[in-house]
């Protein structure tokens, strides 16, 4: 039933519709979710930003964790599938990893803002990235229903959790009981996940105590602000990697050092040089 899906979905294939939803697939890639993140944070909105990194986060957590629990197959290969953009579909099938983490961003948005616009425009979205999986024939239809559920369920739990001010008491306990589940889950991103949200929770903390830095509506300063930010994240990220040898574990600590630069120590910088 599931692949009769996909071919049906694909039966209105043209060129048009490949780069459409080559491209719509790309707001559940990393460098988009990156950019869309820092933008929001150090320039936009910084409380709305740590909602959507605290919701997200933990999603990403999860879906990681799920991948390598379901060990999924995709449809890649499977005859009378075709499959473009298969690069970026990386580790199992369940759930959708793209459609998930388009779900957690824009729901997260949406029920921080509590606008009807921000609601459509982001159902509209997830749907589009959802279609835009089984059209590029990588994930079949229950990768992408599930990603949607464990996603929506994810940012309702995660604003509960939040707005009663029970996250802290959250991401300590995620970072302490998820350490040692790198030793299992260490093929599907779980690591990367780990260290993301284990420098988000410290940075956070670090942000509130040194920094408590302000958003302005200074141009120059903002450009400034998202120009040095992404060249500090950037050379962390392929420092340590030349630094230290590829391994998963050194992967949490690359992303811990990311995630708590871009959270906390930044924004100390931000500050003192008045950016």
């Amino acid at each position: 039933m599931e692949l009769l899906v996909i071919k049906w979905i694909q039966s209105f294939s043209n060129s048009f519709l490949d780069l459409f939803f080559q491209g719509v697939t790309i707001l559940g890639e990393e460098t988009f979710i990156l950019l869309f993140f820092v933008v929001l944070y150090w320039t936009i909105n910084k409380d709305i930003g740590k909602f959507i990194g605290y919701s997200f986060f933990i999603s990403l957590l999860v879906n990681t964790a799920l991948k390598d629990f379901f060990h999924s197959a995709r449809p890649i290969g499977i005859d009378g599938i075709r499959s473009l953009r298969t690069y970026t579909a990386t580790g199992h099938s369940f759930p959708s990893g793209h459609t998930q983490a388009v779900t957690a961003l824009f729901a997260s948005l949406s029920i921080y803002s509590r606008k009807k616009a921000v609601y459509i425009i982001s159902t509209i979205l997830i749907l589009l990235v959802g279609i835009s999986r089984m059209y590029l024939g990588l994930h079949w239809p229950r990768d992408v229903v599930g990603a949607i559920i464990i996603g929506l369920a994810i940012v309702l739990l995660s604003y509960y959790s939040y707005i009663n001010k029970y996250h802290r008491v959250v991401l300590l306990s995620i970072s302490l009981l998820g350490l040692p589940l790198i030793i299992y889950f260490n093929t599907s991103g779980y690591p990367t996940a780990y260290g993301i949200i284990l420098g988000y929770f410290l940075g956070i903390v670090f942000e509130k105590k040194y920094a408590d830095f302000t958003i302005h509506k200074d141009l120059k300063k903002n450009i400034l602000r998202i120009t040095f930010g992404l060249i500090g994240l950037l050379a962390l990220k392929e420092g340590v990697k030349i630094l230290l040898p590829e391994h998963y574990y050194f992967d949490v600590l690359r992303y811990a050092l990311m995630s708590f630069y871009g959270i906390g120590f930044f924004p100390v910088l931000i500050k003192k040089y008045n950016l």
